[in-house]
């Protein structure tokens, strides 16, 4: 996972963490693991992004 890519979106949607977290069905701290590295995005988790961002999956890779 390209975690600036990741990162330069949200920002660009101006998405708090938070925000991320309810649109990815988590709870924030395991949302902030996730886009820090610390726990790998599961392929649902994926999914979600690319529905969220409308991009291709590729672009997290």
């Amino acid at each position: 996972m390209n975690r600036k890519v990741l990162l330069r979106l949200r920002i660009d949607k101006k998405l708090t963490i938070r925000e991320m977290a309810r649109l990815m069905e988590m709870d924030a701290s395991s949302y902030w693991r996730r886009e820090n590295g610390e726990t790998k995005f599961s392929e649902v988790d994926i999914l979600k992004l690319k529905k969220i961002f409308n991009v291709s999956s590729e672009i997290f890779f």
